[in-house]
C-alpha cells in the first residue's frame, strides 16, 4: 500500500510540474493575446469602478466571475493583470491535469487493478502503467495543450466539470452525502465560468432516478439551494440583470425547437441554390448528413487521429473495467449542448468540444493498457504517434502574428493621445493604448469617412488587396505577407 502510495506521488509530482512547464511555455510562445482575452483583461480594469462597469465592457463580460478571479488574484500578488490571468489559467490547467489522472485512478483501483502485486518489492507493470498512463495522455494531448495560451473563462470550467465527474464517481460507490454536494458545488463553480455548467446540473442526477430516488435527490440538493439563493437576489436586486441564466432558460425550454428552425431555414437554401428539382425532394437527409459528418470530423479533430483511433479500440474491447454510465451521461450532455449550438449558430469552435473531448480521452489509458498486455507491438506503435503528436503540438509551425503587436507598439509610441484612429482590427487598437470599451463596438467606415480620422490602420490577410488610394506611412507584416498597413490622412505624398 505504501509503495503505490508513494508511487502515485510522484507521478502527480511529475505531472503538476510538467503542466505548469507546458502552461509557462505556451504563455511565452503567446505573440498577441487572443481576442477574448482582450474582452476579460479590460473587464478586470473595469472592476476598479465596480462590477456595473465591468459587465457592460463587452459580453463575455456579462458572466463576470473570471474576470473577478482575476481581479482578486492581480490585488493578492501584484502582479499585472496579464500574468494574473495567466497565473489562474495555469492553476486551473493543473488541477484539470491531476484530476484527470485521479479518475482513471479511481476507475482502475474499483476493480483492484492497481492494487495487484507479483512480489514484495513493488506493484506490477501493468498496475505502474495505470498510474503514468493518463498523466501522459492529458500532458501530450494537443488540443488541451493548444489552449493554454488563450486566456478564457473555460479553463476554470474544465477544472471543475472534471471535479463533477471524479466527484460523481465516488458518489456512485458510496452514496453520502459529502459526495453529492461535493458534485454539486463543483458544477455550480464550473457554471460560473461556463453557464453550460447548469446543463450538467440539472440532467445528470436523471442517472440515478431509477437506482435510488434518495441519491437523486441528494444530487438536487445544491440545485435547489442555488434556485433559491438566485430567486432571493432577484427579489433583493431586481435592477440586476441574469441575462446568461435567461439564456440558460431559453434553451433549455425551446433549444431544441429554435435548432429545428434553423435546420428547416438551412435546409430549404440548400434545395434552392444548391440541389436540381430531382435531388431537392431529399434536402433534409442530405442536410442531416453533412451536419453529422461536420460535427463527427469536429470531434475526431479535436480528439486527434489516435487518440480516436484508440477510444474505438477501447470501446470495441471493453477496455474501462467498470460501469460508464456516468462517462455516458457526460457525453450525452455534452452532444446535446454541441449540437444543437452548431444547427443554431451553423460553427463550432474547437474548445466548445474539449469538454467532451476530456470524457473520451479517459478510455485511452485503458486502450493501452489493453495493448500493452495483448499486442506489445502495437502498444509501442500507439505510444511513438502519441509522442510525436504530443511533442509536434509543442511548437507552432505557423505564421506569426507579432507583426499585430509590433503595429500597435508603433501606434503607442508613434502618435500622439489626442489622434483620431480608425482600425479594424481589436488586437491592434487594444496593443495601440488608443482605446478603451470602443473596441468592442466596431463601426464601419467607407473611404470617404476616412478624412474624419488622423489615422487608418488596416489589418489585411495575405490575400487581400490592400489600399490603393493611400501610401502607408508604416507597414508591419509577417513572411505570408499578412500585414498591418498603417496611413496617415492627408500626409503629404499620399494620392488624393
Amino acid at each position: 500500500m505504501f509503495g503505490l502510495m508513494r508511487q502515485q506521488s510522484i507521478v502527480y509530482l511529475f505531472a503538476g510540474i510538467a503542466s505548469i512547464l507546458l502552461s509557462c511555455w505556451f504563455s511565452l510562445r503567446v505573440d498577441v493575446i487572443n481576442p477574448d482575452a482582450i474582452c476579460y483583461l479590460q473587464s478586470v480594469d473595469a472592476l476598479k469602478t465596480g462590477l456595473a462597469s465591468a459587465i457592460n465592457v463587452c459580453d463575455q463580460a456579462k458572466w463576470p466571475f473570471y474576470s473577478i478571479c482575476i481581479f482578486l488574484l492581480k490585488n493578492l500578488t501584484g502582479l499585472s493583470i496579464l500574468h494574473s490571468a495567466w497565473v489562474l489559467n495555469g492553476l486551473f490547467s493543473l488541477i484539470s491535469v491531476c484530476v484527470f489522472i485521479a479518475i482513471v485512478g479511481s476507475m482502475a483501483s474499483s476493480c483492484g487493478l492497481t492494487v495487484n502485486r507479483t512480489s514484495s518489492r513493488g506493484l506490477t507493470a501493468g498496475s505502474r502503467l495505470y498510474l503514468l498512463l493518463p498523466a501522459a495522455v492529458i500532458l501530450l494531448s494537443p488540443q488541451f495543450n493548444d489552449v493554454r495560451q488563450y486566456i478564457i473563462r473555460d479553463h476554470g470550467f474544465w477544472a471543475f466539470y472534471l471535479i463533477s465527474i471524479w466527484m460523481l464517481l465516488k458518489f456512485d460507490r458510496v452514496s453520502t452525502w459529502g459526495y453529492a454536494l461535493g458534485w454539486g458545488v463543483s458544477l455550480v463553480i464550473a457554471t460560473l465560468f461556463r453557464v453550460e455548467g447548469a446543463v450538467f446540473l440539472l440532467l445528470l442526477p436523471f442517472l440515478f432516478l431509477f437506482k435510488h430516488w434518495q441519491d437523486f435527490l441528494k444530487l438536487n440538493i445544491v440545485t435547489l439551494a442555488a434556485v433559491i439563493a438566485v430567486s432571493l437576489f432577484s427579489l433583493l436586486h431586481p435592477e440586476q440583470s441574469f441575462h446568461r441564466l435567461h439564456e440558460l432558460q431559453f434553451q433549455l425550454f425551446h433549444g431544441i425547437s429554435h435548432a429545428m428552425d434553423h435546420f428547416i431555414v438551412e435546409k430549404n437554401i440548400l434545395a434552392q441554390h444548391l440541389l436540381n428539382s430531382f435531388s431537392a425532394r431529399d434536402a433534409g437527409i442530405l442536410f442531416s448528413l453533412l451536419m453529422a459528418n461536420w460535427y463527427l470530423m469536429s470531434v475526431v479533430s479535436n480528439v486527434s487521429l489516435i487518440f480516436t483511433l484508440l477510444v474505438i479500440y477501447a470501446w470495441y474491447k471493453r477496455s474501462m473495467p467498470s460501469n460508464t454510465k456516468i462517462f455516458w451521461g457526460y457525453i450525452l450532455v455534452n452532444i446535446g449542448i454541441t449540437a444543437t449550438f452548431l444547427i443554431q449558430n451553423m460553427f463550432l469552435s474547437k474548445r466548445y468540444l474539449l469538454a467532451l473531448t476530456l470524457v473520451l480521452m479517459l478510455w485511452i489509458p485503458f486502450a493501452l493498457q489493453e495493448l500493452s498486455n495483448k499486442n506489445r507491438r502495437l502498444f509501442n506503435i500507439a505510444i511513438l504517434c502519441i509522442l510525436l503528436t504530443g511533442v509536434s503540438g509543442l511548437f507552432d509551425f505557423g505564421y506569426s502574428k507579432k507583426y499585430i503587436h509590433d503595429a500597435g507598439l508603433w501606434l503607442a509610441t508613434h502618435t500622439p493621445k489626442t489622434a483620431k484612429i480608425y482600425s479594424n482590427d481589436m488586437q491592434t487598437m487594444y496593443y495601440s493604448g488608443h482605446f478603451t470599451n470602443e473596441m468592442f463596438h466596431p463601426i464601419e467606415v467607407t473611404q470617404k469617412d476616412w478624412v474624419k480620422y488622423d489615422y487608418i490602420v488596416l489589418r489585411l490577410n495575405h490575400n487581400e488587396i490592400p489600399i490603393t488610394a493611400l501610401l502607408p506611412l508604416e507597414t508591419f507584416k509577417n513572411k505570408r505577407g499578412d500585414a498591418v498597413n498603417i496611413y496617415k490622412i492627408n500626409q503629404k505624398g499620399n494620392k488624393q
